[in-house]
């Protein structure tokens, strides 16, 4: 019975044992998942101020674009006011 007694409390010996390994494992599981979300919310974070840094940056193409447009037709209009002026003072001096 003593034998029998001996072996039994080895058994719960070990099962004590790889109840704890066990434990150990899942906590470093949970430490591990606690770790991996953190990044993949740093990494949404990251990629949300990407996206909306590039949404900002085209919007000031778009308006780069817009304002070198109307420079151009500025710039097109000076010419014509200066041809217009030019031919008016060679009329002028003709005279």
């Amino acid at each position: 019975m003593k034998i029998m007694a001996e072996n039994l409390t080895g058994i719960v010996q070990n099962i004590i044992i790889s109840a704890d390994q066990v434990t150990a494992g899942s906590e470093q599981i949970s430490e591990s998942s606690q770790q991996i979300s953190s990044g993949a919310s740093e990494q949404a974070a990251s990629t949300e101020e990407v996206s909306s840094s590039m949404e900002e940056l085209a919007s000031n193409i778009q308006m780069n674009n817009e304002n070198s447009q109307k420079s151009n037709s500025i710039a097109r209009e000076v010419v014509k006011k200066r041809k217009t002026v030019k031919a008016l003072l060679k009329t002028l001096q003709q005279q």
